[in-house]
């Protein structure tokens, strides 16, 4: 939705302001530009005709279950079938502007679930694992063999990883086909 509407923009030669659909009649030109904008999009992503068998909602929890149902039929988001609904006058503009407050609430909710969440992880994996993924399997295989043929001292290995002598073994270890922990003689 958004893609279109801001393709409608550079169309008209004109830059807006993007917030939630207005229920209410444009009173700037800047209003009617984002209306129009709006109106193109979302004809775009539901055409007028795919909806002309939509009854009048006559009910909050009608008009949940409708807004759900084509949302999740047509992989669309629920203000956005508010709004085409409300256009073509399937939705009355006070029940638009209560599903609008219940898809927010909701949508804030869910941000707050998830930061709970987060917070109750480990906050992601370690930093050998990501250092790992960084370096690749190709570098960490030959530094590994050649480090294992004592070809390589512990410290060189370090500064071609980019970590302390003492994190080559720990990187080394979370790679298949390196034997494990090995320290060869200190060589300078």
């Amino acid at each position: 939705f958004t893609l279109a509407h801001e393709l409608v923009h550079l169309f008209l030669g004109t830059t807006g302001v993007r917030a939630p659909p207005a229920t209410e009649l444009p009173r700037t030109k800047n209003d009617r530009v984002e209306r129009f904008c709006n109106d193109v999009a979302s004809e775009m992503l539901l055409p007028t005709e795919s909806l002309k068998d939509t009854p009048i909602i006559t009910s909050m929890e009608h008009a949940k279950d409708i807004v759900s149902e084509l949302a999740e039929d047509r992989n669309l988001s629920e203000p956005m079938i508010t709004y085409r609904l409300q256009r073509m006058g399937r939705i009355n503009r006070s029940f638009c502007s209560e599903l609008y407050k219940f898809y927010a609430e909701r949508w804030r909710d869910q941000k707050q679930r998830n930061r709970k969440q987060v917070k109750k992880t480990d906050g992601g994996p370690n930093y050998y694992v990501v250092r790992r993924y960084c370096l690749g399997d190709a570098l960490l295989n030959l530094v590994g063999r050649t480090l294992r043929e004592n070809q390589l001292t512990h410290t060189t290995a370090a500064r071609i990883f980019g970590v302390k002598p003492g994190s080559v073994e720990p990187l080394l270890s979370g790679v298949k086909g390196i034997n494990g922990s090995h320290r060869s003689k200190a060589r300078v």
